[in-house]
């Protein structure tokens, strides 16, 4: 359909497969239960050697509601990122995110069994949220606004206790979720840079798209190592780069506006006005501010008729006038006394 060419057409390579194997996952759950096989349960995942859960458990989704909010989030997000660094090291940076996180899932579960909670072994860890979250603290380490809203609430929160706001909102609707508050610490982590050195460095990408994925490198919005936007890791798509951008992701938007609103933009507060050409009034004569002061050809009642040609034109002409219509109907008001009499 229409709008999914106009989504396809502005989303970049990596962020949009990655949307679209979510959706596809999500509609096989309605008729096999198989992506249970793709959560993170630590007893399958170690002592089945089901090693392959840690990094496909963030696949797993069986809610239409968490699918809708993860395209709100990361259509937007995903993209301006995936511009930054391109689509190799946006696949690189979840991969990164999941296999850390999901790693320290397993290791604070077999901990708490340790300690007698045996239960822990069967803890889960699932669903993309888990990158979610890390890419969100990123992201408000980064960004330059001071503070944003979430939902409701009356008053603006700084932007870096904006994760664990969001965590705390969570955690009120599905209780506390030990795999997204170790994403929250791998996204800090990740952003301290203390995880570079498991990135695949600049000269490695290139050699990849000049070999096994040079074949993706051809698709549509590819974002290949070369043409990435240099700088800031959360710089606006190409789309948006006309508009000022405020930082925050399409997610923070809906959540309650994203960052504190700034103040509008000129060409979007004048719109079409501001290509249209100021007009200039034309400088009034002193007979034309006369005609100004006192408008109209009408003739005033009690008033003898005035020919054109004897028509006012100045302010002191003006005055006799109303004393000459004054004193005319004061004659006419004595006349009609008299006359009665």
């Amino acid at each position: 359909s229409d709008w999914y060419h106009e989504w396809a057409a502005r989303t970049p390579l990596a962020t949009r497969y990655t949307l679209q194997t979510l959706t596809v996952l999500y509609l096989f759950s309605w008729f096999s239960s198989l992506s249970l096989a793709l959560i993170d349960i630590p007893y399958y995942t170690v002592f089945k050697l089901e090693f392959y859960r840690i990094v496909l458990a963030p696949l797993f989704c069986n809610s239409l509601l968490s699918l809708l909010f993860i395209f709100l989030t990361f259509s937007s997000m995903g993209s301006r990122l995936e511009y930054s660094i391109g689509s190799v090291q946006l696949f690189a940076l979840m991969g990164i995110i999941s296999t850390v996180t999901h790693l320290g899932f397993i290791l604070f579960c077999f901990l708490m069994a340790t300690f007698g909670t045996y239960e822990a072994l069967f803890f889960q860890s699932q669903g993309f949220w888990v990158i979610l979250m890390g890419l969100i603290v990123i992201e408000c380490l980064d960004s330059p606004d001071g503070t944003r809203r979430l939902l409701f609430l009356p008053f603006n929160i700084p932007t870096k206790f904006y994760p664990l706001a969001l965590y705390f909102f969570f955690s009120f609707f599905t209780g506390p979720r030990i795999d997204m508050a170790i994403s929250m610490a791998v996204g800090y982590v990740v952003h301290t840079g203390r995880l570079d050195a498991v990135k695949p460095s600049t000269n490695t990408v290139d050699v990849w798209e000049r070999g096994c994925l040079a074949n993706f490198t051809t698709r549509q919005h590819y974002i290949t190592q070369g043409s990435a936007q240099a700088g800031s890791g959360w710089s606006a798509a190409p789309a948006d780069s006309g508009r000022p951008s405020s930082g925050s992701s399409m997610f923070s938007q809906f959540f309650g506006g994203g960052s504190q609103q700034s103040a509008p933009h000129p060409d979007e507060e004048q719109g079409q006005w501001r290509s249209m050409a100021p007009v200039t009034a034309r400088p009034l004569s002193e007979n034309d501010a006369a005609s100004a002061a006192f408008p109209g050809s009408g003739q005033p009642l009690g008033m003898p008729p005035v020919a054109a040609a004897s028509r006012v034109h100045g302010p002191a002409e003006a005055r006799e006038a109303r004393l000459a219509a004054l004193e005319a109907r004061r004659g006419a008001g004595t006349k009609s006394g008299t006359d009665g009499k």
